[in-house]
């Protein structure tokens, strides 16, 4: 009688093991199901000529960079700038005197090039939506050349145009024709769309200020399409004097309000 009980714990016990599937495992994820993996995250990026480490604000470059940054130079035009975008990560530490690394790191390419500090753009982007691992070598800077004259800017992610008083002609400029011709290549080859917002002073009235810049969006609009920009690629939009961006009360202020600004839509 005892051995036949022993042989029958001994069944039940195999039986249990082979129900629950825990004899023997050697997977620890079966024994806690509710465990949840570790959220991916983003693969180290390909280095270019210049990058950064984790958490750090010096400069480390290439032997592609020389070749980079001839090729940037002999792109420069009296009218360009650099435009240096530092990028930084939310959960990278900080101990530069700027706010964010991504300054710092705009700051450390500038004088790296050696150029007079009024040829740079310097600005900075959060990389809050990538998941870089914490030993990546990351780029750490945008770069890229921008025209800054009297007639025409590039700030921020607009392009600004600008027009005498009263004027919607403005296109009889070389400048800015081959610049929008420039733009329209762009336009066509990726298939993109563009904003385009007339703005003026505010030296008239409202109904006759926002006729003036319908006026000066669709100039614009007109130079676009004829340089084979399609249609459905320009929306227009005219905003008269409702938003300046100086004040009215100076010559200064009123020539910068006097404006297109066109804007690349994200697709």
């Amino acid at each position: 009688m005892r051995y036949i009980l022993i042989l029958l714990w001994l069944l039940l016990g195999v039986g249990y093991c082979s129900i629950s599937n825990i004899c023997g495992s050697d997977h620890p994820d079966k024994l806690a199901p509710n465990i949840v993996a570790s959220e991916s995250e983003t693969p180290c990026p390909t280095l270019g000529p210049y990058y950064f480490e984790w958490s750090s604000a010096d400069l480390k470059v290439t032997k592609q960079w020389n070749n980079y940054k001839s090729s940037l130079l002999e792109k420069m035009e009296e009218t360009s700038k650099i435009r240096i975008k530092g990028l930084y990560h939310n959960k990278e530490e900080n101990q530069s005197e700027y706010g964010n690394l991504g300054m710092a790191r705009a700051e450390a390419l500038s004088k790296f090039m050696g150029l007079d500090e009024s040829k740079f753009q310097l600005e900075s982007d959060s990389l809050i939506n990538v998941k870089y691992n914490f030993d990546c070598k990351i780029p750490g800077a945008n770069i890229r050349l921008v025209t800054v004259s009297e007639k025409i800017k590039e700030i921020d992610d607009k392009i600004l145009i600008y027009f005498p008083v009263n004027s919607v002609n403005k296109l009889a400029d070389v400048e800015v024709e081959e610049y929008l011709d420039k733009l329209a290549i762009r336009v066509i080859e990726k298939s993109e769309k563009l904003k385009i917002d007339g703005h003026t002073d505010n030296s008239g009235s409202r109904e006759y200020n926002l006729e003036l810049a319908n006026m000066r969006a669709q100039i614009i609009k007109v130079y676009l399409l004829s340089r084979g920009v399609k249609p459905h690629q320009i929306i227009t939009e005219s905003f008269g004097d409702q938003k300046p961006i100086q004040t009215n009360e100076t010559d200064k202020g009123r020539a910068a309000n006097r404006r297109v600004e066109l804007k690349i839509l994200e697709q």
